[in-house]
């Protein structure tokens, strides 16, 4: 019999070193303490190596998305981390200052102010993502086409979840950006 998610089945495992390996460990209790383990790895994982960089962690977070996008305008970005103008202009000023970020012009709307890392962020980042990069690619590899196909459906499902029960007037997290799905809001023209 399935188990029903109820507040009991979210907190039945709290630490509990249960794996989610065999059938009898998996369910929606199981699967969502360890959502809640990646969770907290992440946040680990984002605090250790924003500290290595002598980063913030919002810094680092902003410095990999920008890096990782080859290049994002500082509006697009202030709206990933739910940062207002200001404060947005602070978080690349600090980044230009340490040399990890170049500003520039757009190149069809010199209105629009491109951040692109430099080559010292370039390095900043990819130290920091290859190895764990790595080591998720080999886990992903392990698995199945299906078993790719089903966790990749779960993982949209989880984000679209956390969305959807994001109080939509509240500002977002910046650790956290908000996820736009097509069905939520229509784009602007």
């Amino acid at each position: 019999m399935k188990e029903r998610i109820t507040q009991d089945a979210i907190w039945r495992y709290p630490d509990s070193g249960m794996t989610g390996q065999t059938e009898d460990e998996v369910g929606p209790g199981a699967i969502l303490e360890q959502l809640r383990q990646v969770f907290r790895g992440t946040q680990r994982f984002v605090s250790v190596k924003a500290a290595e960089a002598d980063l913030s962690p919002l810094d680092y977070f902003a410095l990999t998305r920008i890096e990782v996008t080859k290049g994002m305008s500082g509006v697009a970005l202030g709206r990933e981390l739910g940062l207002g103008r200001s404060s947005m202009t602070g978080l690349a000023d600090r980044l230009e200052d340490a040399g990890l970020l170049r500003r520039r012009a757009h190149p069809t709307d010199r209105r629009v102010v491109m951040l692109t890392a430099t080559a010292k962020g370039r390095r900043v980042v990819e130290r920091s993502l290859t190895p764990v990069l790595s080591d998720l690619s080999k886990a992903i590899e392990k698995l199945s086409s299906k078993e790719q196909v089903a966790v990749s459906r779960m993982l949209v499902d989880v984000a679209a979840a956390l969305e959807r029960s994001s109080d939509s007037d509240a500002t977002p997290s910046p650790m956290v950006p908000r996820i736009r799905t097509p069905s939520r809001r229509p784009a602007r023209p």
